[in-house]
């Protein structure tokens, strides 16, 4: 029993174990993750397949009993769902191909690997490529079908290279889409569970939601996947594509060799048949020599086709050999650009790439030299078209051959020569005939092929020239950011040693004579024609400085005065600097010309010719402030301004000359130790001095800016440059300096010169802004003289009339001062139009000098501030430093537009229209709102706002502000509906309420107008548009001024109205048309009344026209015993109980004051 027992317990155990071993859950794959998350790229069973979501799709466009919102928003779900399976779908795809390059990749690899190695094992010659044929006569057929196979093979190679290149930089681009496919995975699980308790939403439209959020999730499983099998796969695609890559370069050059062999076989041939022709024409000549006449003139005309089918062979074979220079050159320079973007891809700006990449910057051809060759070649091959026209034109002139025979026989051999002398010129004749035709036609197959070559070789240097513009600017954005050496220390210290003893090897200086006698043996002519214009301008200085004193002492004088004295100091003054620039010039010139000439010596020769380019610059603005010239004489520099110019001028160009010599000579070198070591100390030497003359030169005190200032030469701005624009130009040099002591030496060396150019810029426009102010003074000059001459003419005139003694004490005529006029006396149209023309003349100055640096500048494209998303929402937009620069360069443009362009407008285009000046002012305002508004929403656009993220903003800013400044915005409307339909304008006279004055100003907000007493009356433009208003001046400035007049009734009435008129007839002010008149208004009291109507041309004149009416009517009425009545009153006296009124009583006050005298004019305001 103790044993059945124990049986039944252990049976029960173990049945609970098996139990709880079933219970247990599966044991996780050893490949997958225990810790992560397991990302299915498979479509769930949930999930409908895009068939079932299309005909979901379909039904909801059908269906109509669903409302409209509903149904649009159900559809725009589901087609979003069918985006994001079908993008899955295409994720699975791209797995499936890389899972594929796992497995088969390596072996494809090995296999390509395999075939180069044998093919370069049993490399074939390019004979093997060229079909054999006896006659060659299917060269053509080869050569075109071998290029064609070329170029396919070339953009094969292409395409790999771009692959592979892409492909390098694809892992860590990968990595950052995985990390972000998976953080947005988990964003899209927490979502879907929050979508699962959601029961507040529609049944139908939470359902969709879910499948859309399922199917989100799905696509980016697929992503995750795609990416995973992308970096895995990657090592292997990347080697197949190289080995890919590395086969067909091969291929590429093989058919390259095969093409060169065919042109060089083609060469031959058409070498061999023209030397063929051509001692067929010769032996034919020699036959023809002492035979009749008609042979020897065709034996002759062979002969010249055949020395020009033997010149056009030889242009063929330059023309081969030029294709294949330019196309090894374009290849090379292709293949240097590629793999110097792929260097900058893999370690960006790197320093240690500064050497290398200056060096393939200087390698670079010059882009000038191929336009002019390609142009070159245009005009052969239009040359080469036309030659090849005319030949095939007299082919088709030339009649059959057994008819220009006879033709010939008959006009040209004597038909009384015997029948076989005749046979035997026939005989001839007709071979000579064959041989011509056989030349015409080759020459026409070779024009043919030459005009062919031309073209490629045309299209060859457009491509070289467009890859190498391509290749300098990314060399350019590099070099600027990347230090060209290593910074000053002790190593350079050492290289300068060594370049301060190569510069004075005398071996070298030797043979950089050697080769400047050599090169005058050469050119003997230029350096006599050199040498002999030297001395002339030498013997020519004594003369120059004596004319410029004589015209010294003309200019100024009223009468001898002409600006050609001007333009001739001008055209003379560069004589005096040129003599020795100009014989160095030609000394470096003819140096670097020579052949043969050694590096050194070159390098010399470039070194002359910029130091004597510098050396003329700095001489002739010298030249210009010496006694007598043009700073004194012509433009009334003060001395001691002109003495700082000279003096600091004079020591500049002392230092300038050895600094360009060095630095220019280092630059020509192509050992760059030479240009870190010496040609560096020699700009470091530079910076200074240009620093130095700048602070001497600007100086706010002593400087010679400041003193022309003292002498009103120079207005406003005075504060900009002692505070700001003095330290900055002085400081920069010093800067550049130390940037190239630190290495970034190319960079300070292109700053320097440009900057460098941009100070003789200025000072050249200042020069030329000085001239036209001087013809602008001598014309006013001019005009007051006319006028002075005018003047006393008159008052000459007057004195004959009234028969005036000859001479009057106090009018003895003098000679007129000559006026002291500066640029506040020249009127403001010019000033203007000149201030414009310098600001377009320095913009397009600082173009030219600053535009090829402008690719360095797009360094700052790779800087982004931050990001907006775009217009759809899909993606993100950056906002880079460039935009950011844009935008403010925009908005700053934008302001100063809108300050000046009016004004120019103002000034050089309007007063040429017949409008007035209310018209021009809302022209004006006009484009000034105009301008800002288009700046304001370019430099928004800039900044990546776009009017689909602002239109909400805008409008409710435009809510709330429309109802605070309700006020504001109403005078804003207002002020815009006043420039347009204009019921008031600038210098017009207005009355609005009880306030009277002239317009002078519109603004955006107000109104300024100026009343009688001159003040300035600031009245809302919402004012003008509500209430009443009356302008006096809209449409027609004339007015009606009225004077009431009384009359006694003693007179005339028809006279005293005769009277009346007469006045006003004499008053010049009172218009003829609209004719004065005078009325009987009425019949008073005590007088008769009268009312004078007089019009006058504007409202200044109403005031005056009053007052003179007023007086000569008094006037006129007294001369004639007209009386002006007095107001008259009747006093009816009662007595009271028979007693008079006492004094003082109301009675009497009355009566006393019926003996005031009033006057008949009531005072009145004479203004509107």
């Amino acid at each position: 029993m103790e044993q059945q027992r124990r049986s039944q317990v252990a049976l029960l155990v173990a049945l609970l174990f098996c139990l709880f071993t079933v219970s247990l859950p599966p044991p996780a794959h050893a490949d997958s993750d225990d810790t992560g998350t397991e990302y299915s790229p498979n479509r769930s069973q949930d999930i409908p397949s895009q068939g079932s979501i299309r005909e979901r799709i379909k039904a909801l466009e059908e269906n109509e009993s669903l409302e409209e919102s509903a149904r649009n928003r159900l559809l725009s779900i589901y087609r979003s769902i069918d985006e994001r399976l079908a993008t899955a779908e295409a994720h699975r795809a791209n797995s499936n191909r890389y899972r594929q390059a796992i497995e088969s990749a390596p072996a494809q690899t090995q296999r390509l690997q395999e075939r180069l190695k044998q093919a370069r094992e049993q490399q074939r010659n390019a004979d093997e490529l060229i079909q054999e044929n006896e006659s060659q006569r299917d060269l053509k057929q080869q050569f075109n079908r071998q290029r064609a196979e070329h170029s396919a093979l070339q953009n094969r190679q292409r395409n790999l290279e771009d692959q592979l290149r892409a492909q390098q930089s694809r892992p860590l681009a990968a990595r950052e889409e995985l990390a972000a496919a998976k953080l947005r995975h988990e964003e899209i699980e927490l979502q879907l569970e929050a979508a699962r308790t959601d029961t507040n939403s529609n049944e139908r439209l939470q359902e969709a939601r879910l499948i859309l959020l399922k199917a989100q999730e799905y696509e980016l499983s697929a992503h995750i996947d795609m990416l995973e099998q992308e970096l895995i796969s990657h090592e292997a695609r990347v080697a197949l594509i190289g080995a890919q890559r590395d086969l067909v370069a091969f291929q590429v050059q093989q058919h390259a060799d095969a093409l060169r062999q065919l042109q060089e076989l083609a060469n031959l041939q058409t070498r061999a048949e023209a030397a063929q022709a051509a001692e067929s024409a010769a032996r034919a000549k020699r036959e023809a020599w002492g035979a009749h006449s008609v042979l020897m003139d065709v034996a002759q005309l062979n002969a010249n086709l055949s020395e020009q089918l033997s010149d056009l062979v030889a242009r063929i074979e330059r023309s081969s050999t030029e294709q294949d220079r330019i196309s090894t050159q374009l290849e090379h320079i292709t293949k240097g650009y590629r793999s110097t973007k792929q260097q900058l891809d893999i370690a960006g700006l790197n320093d240690t790439l500064g050497a290398a990449l200056r060096r393939e910057r200087r390698a670079l051809p010059d882009v000038n030299q191929h336009h002019q060759m390609a142009r070159q070649h245009q005009q052969t091959m239009t040359d080469a078209r036309l030659a090849q026209f005319q030949l095939e034109q007299r082919q088709r002139e030339l009649e059959a051959a057994p008819r220009q025979i006879q033709r010939i026989m008959d006009e040209r051999v004597d038909p009384d020569l015997p029948a076989a002398e005749r046979a035997q010129i026939e005989h001839e004749l007709n071979r000579l005939l064959q041989d011509r035709d056989s030349l015409m036609s080759e020459l026409t197959r070779n024009y043919t092929r030459y005009i062919e070559m031309l073209t490629e070789l045309h299209r060859n240097h457009e491509q070289l020239v467009s890859q190498t513009e391509r290749y300098a600017t990314l060399l350019d954005e590099s070099l600027f950011w990347i230090a060209s050496s290593n910074p000053v220390g002790f190593a350079w210290l050492q290289d300068l040693a060594l370049s301060a003893a190569w510069l004075l090897d005398s071996g070298q200086w030797r043979n950089t004579l050697n080769a400047a006698q050599k090169t005058l043996g050469e050119r003997p002519v230029v350096a006599a024609l050199g040498l002999l214009l030297f001395i002339l301008l030498l013997r020519v200085r004594r003369d120059i400085r004596r004319r410029l004193e004589i015209i010294a002492r003309r200019v100024g004088k009223p009468h001898s005065d002409r600006f050609a004295l001007t333009l001739n100091v001008v055209l003379v003054t560069p004589l005096l600097a040129l003599p020795w620039p100009l014989v160095i010039y030609l000394a470096g010139w003819l140096l670097g010309q020579a052949p043969d000439t050694p590096p050194f010596a070159g390098a010399v020769g470039h070194a002359l010719q910029a130091t004597t380019i510098v050396a003329f610059v700095v001489d002739l603005f010298r030249q210009l402030c010496r006694p007598n010239g043009l700073a004194q004489a012509h433009f009334h520099w003060t001395e001691q301004s002109r003495q700082v110019l000279r003096h600091n001028l004079s020591w500049l160009l002392a230092a300038s000359l050895p600094i360009t010599f060095i630095i220019t000579l280092t630059e020509w070198q192509p050992d760059e130790q030479h240009r870190d070591a010496l040609g560096r100390l020699a700009f470091m030497f530079g910076s200074i001095a240009i620093s130095l003359f700048a602070a001497r030169i600007l100086h706010p005190e002593r400087g010679a800016l400041a003193l022309l200032r003292k002498e009103a030469q120079l207005q406003g701005g005075w504060w900009w440059l002692r505070f700001i624009g003095y330290p900055v130009i002085i400081a920069l040099p010093l800067v550049l300096g130390a940037m190239a002591l630190y290495g970034y030496y190319y960079t300070a060396l292109q700053l320097l010169s440009r900057l460098f150019t941009t100070a003789w810029l200025l000072i050249g426009v200042g020069i030329i802004f000085n001239l036209v102010v001087r013809w602008l003074k001598l014309m006013e000059k001019r005009l007051s003289l006319a006028r002075a001459k005018t003047r006393r003419e008159a008052a000459l005139a007057e004195r004959e009339a009234a028969k005036d003694s000859d001479q009057l004490p106090g009018e003895v005529w003098q000679e007129p001062e000559e006026p002291e006029l500066d640029l506040e006396t020249i009127d403001e149209q010019n000033r203007g139009l000149l201030n414009l023309a310098v600001g377009i003349a320095i913009v397009s100055g600082l173009w030219l000098i600053w535009t090829d640096l402008l690719p360095a500048l797009n360094i700052f494209q790779e800087v982004v501030l931050w990001e907006q998303s775009t217009a759809d929402g899909e993606g993100k937009l950056p906002l880079t430093l460039v935009d950011v620069i844009l935008a403010l360069t925009v908005g700053a443009f934008t302001l100063m537009a809108a300050r000046n362009i009016p004004g120019i407008l103002e000034i050089s285009i309007l007063p040429r229209l017949s409008i007035d000046a209310g018209t021009r002012y809302a022209i004006t305002a006009i484009a000034r709102y105009i301008i800002v508004t288009a700046g304001l929403i370019a430099v928004v656009n800039m900044l990546g706002i776009s009017w689909s993220k602002a239109q909400w903003l805008v409008a409710a800013l435009g809510l709330g502000l429309g109802f605070g400044l309700q006020e504001i915005f109403a005078n804003f409307v207002s002020g815009l509906i006043i420039l347009f339909e204009r019921p008031v304008r600038v210098g017009d006279t207005v009355t609005v309420g009880e306030l009277s004055g002239t317009v002078t100003r519109i603004r955006i907000r107000a109104t300024t107008i100026t009343d009688w007493d001159r003040r300035e009356i600031i009245i809302p433009n919402k004012t003008f548009i509500t209430e009443r208003l009356v302008n006096w001046t809209l449409s027609d400035p004339i007015t009606r001024v009225l004077i009431p007049i009384s009359v006694s009734y003693d007179t005339d009435p028809e006279h005293a109205r005769e009277l009346i008129l007469q006045v006003a007839r004499d008053n010049p002010r009172v218009l003829e048309d609209p004719e004065p008149s005078v009325y009987l208004t009425g019949l008073g009291d005590n007088a008769l009344s009268f009312e004078l109507r007089a019009f006058v041309q504007e409202m200044a004149d109403r005031l005056p026209l009053a007052h003179e009416l007023h007086l000569g009517v008094v006037r006129t009425l007294r001369e004639h015993g007209i009386e002006i009545p007095y107001p008259q009153r009747d006093l009816h006296i009662r007595t009271i109980d028979g007693k008079p009124p006492l004094a003082g009583t109301p009675a009497t006050t009355l009566a006393s004051g019926a003996s005031l005298a009033r006057s008949p004019f009531s005072e009145q305001q004479q203004q509107p």
